[in-house]
C-alpha cells in the first residue's frame, strides 16, 4: 500500500513555501502579513508577489473586516498599489475612500478623479457614482465653471464618460454658456468613443437641431479628434 504524498500535493506545498519565503525576502514585512496568511493565504502571497486583482481583494477583506481585523488604512494601502497597476475596480474602491472619508481626509474631488480613471476602463459602478454625482450635484463644486473644466480635461484625454458629461452641460448650460450644437458635437464624440449614454443623447438633441447645425458639430468633432484632443476649443 503506497502511503507516499501526492506529487500534487507536495509541489502545492513547495509553491507556498518558496512564496512565503519570496514575502519576508522581497517585501517588508507588517503586522496584518500573518492575519491576512491565516485569512487567505493564497489570495496573500498572490497579492504581495504584486497581482493587481489579489491586491484589490486584499484590500476589499481588510475593508470588510472579513476574515481579518476591519482596517481602512490596510484598505487603502492595498487598493493604491492595484490602482497603480491600473486596476479599475481598485480606482473605484479608492474614490469610494475619499468620498466617504473613510482611511483619508474626504475629498470629493478625489473621489471624482479616481472613478473617472475607473470610469475610462468601462467600470459601471464608477460610471453610476459620476452620474450620481453629476444628478443630485452632491459632492460637486459649488462653482460650475470648476466641474466644466474637471470634465473637459478628462474629455480630453478621451474618456467617453467625461465627454457626455461635458455634452450635458452645455445642454442645459451649467457651468458653460448653453450651446445646443457644442453638446451634440461633444455627444458624437462621446458615442464614437464607446459612451452608449450618448447615442441617446444624440436622438434627444437632434429633434431641436438643423442640418446645418449637425453639420457643423459634425465638422467640429472631426476637426477635434484630428487634432487628437489637443484644440477643441
Amino acid at each position: 500500500m503506497d502511503l507516499s504524498i501526492p506529487h500534487f500535493f507536495l509541489r502545492r506545498k513547495l509553491w507556498l513555501l518558496v512564496m512565503t519565503l519570496f514575502c519576508f525576502w522581497q517585501v517588508p514585512a507588517h503586522a496584518g502579513l500573518w492575519e491576512s496568511l491565516q485569512a487567505d493565504p493564497g489570495l496573500t502571497l498572490k497579492a504581495y508577489a504584486g497581482e493587481a486583482a489579489a491586491q484589490n481583494a486584499l484590500g476589499r477583506l481588510y475593508f470588510s473586516g472579513q476574515g481579518v481585523h476591519q482596517n481602512d488604512a490596510e484598505a487603502l494601502a492595498w487598493w493604491q498599489k492595484a490602482a497603480a497597476h491600473n486596476n479599475a475596480d481598485a480606482q473605484t474602491n479608492l474614490g469610494a475612500l475619499y468620498d466617504q472619508g473613510r482611511g483619508v481626509p474626504l475629498d470629493k474631488e478625489q473621489a471624482q478623479a479616481w472613478w473617472l480613471r475607473a470610469a475610462d476602463q468601462g467600470n459601471v459602478a464608477a460610471e453610476i457614482n459620476l452620474l450620481s454625482l453629476e444628478e443630485t450635484g452632491a459632492g460637486l463644486p459649488e462653482d460650475d465653471r470648476t466641474a466644466v473644466t474637471w470634465y473637459r480635461s478628462m474629455a480630453l484625454q478621451g474618456n467617453p464618460l467625461a465627454q457626455y458629461m461635458l455634452s450635458q452641460r452645455y445642454a442645459v448650460g451649467r457651468g458653460v454658456t448653453t450651446d445646443s450644437v457644442r453638446a451634440f458635437a461633444w455627444a458624437m464624440v462621446a458615442a464614437e468613443d464607446g459612451s452608449t449614454r450618448a447615442d441617446s443623447k444624440l436622438l434627444e438633441l437632434e429633434a431641436s437641431l438643423t442640418s446645418d447645425d449637425i453639420h457643423a458639430a459634425r465638422a467640429w468633432a472631426d476637426a477635434c479628434r484630428a487634432a487628437r484632443f489637443t484644440d477643441c476649443d
